[in-house]
């Protein structure tokens, strides 16, 4: 099973958004649940978003006309809130570990790691991290 143009942003309760704008993180919410349940579904091959950028256009008369504005980009090419979620889910690296505990000084920090890559080992990607502003 492939999921072709799943999960388009909300765009049809603007009226919703303007009064609650969490309702970006909660598509995020649900887009990540969905992702993840995907993963674990044997036989479904992953899913296609519909769209990637808004398909509206704004006229000199200052009509707007297109089909929607359900991508993660906006018309002017800039990230909506919706993109940052969609790179999390779709991110090939996880750190598993909720939550980590300083080690004492002088001791390794261990995370668990996550590589979701079909293409790359964890030696083709390059790992930075600050702790306490180091």
């Amino acid at each position: 099973m492939l999921f072709d143009e799943y999960c388009h942003l909300n765009s049809y309760n603007r009226g919703e958004q303007l009064t609650d704008p969490g309702l970006r993180d909660l598509w995020g919410l649900g887009f990540a649940r969905m992702w993840e349940l995907m993963r674990v579904t044997p036989s479904c091959l992953g899913g296609a978003l519909w769209a990637a950028i808004d398909d509206t256009f704004h006229l000199p008369d200052g009509r707007t006309v297109g089909y929607g504005t359900w991508g993660p980009i906006d018309g002017w090419r800039r990230p909506k809130p919706e993109f940052w979620h969609m790179t999390k889910v779709y991110t090939p690296v996880r750190i598993v570990d909720e939550s980590v505990a300083l080690p004492t000084a002088g001791q390794p920090l261990r995370l668990t790691v996550e590589n979701r890559s079909d293409c790359a080992d964890l030696k083709e990607f390059t790992f930075a991290w600050t702790v306490a502003g180091e």
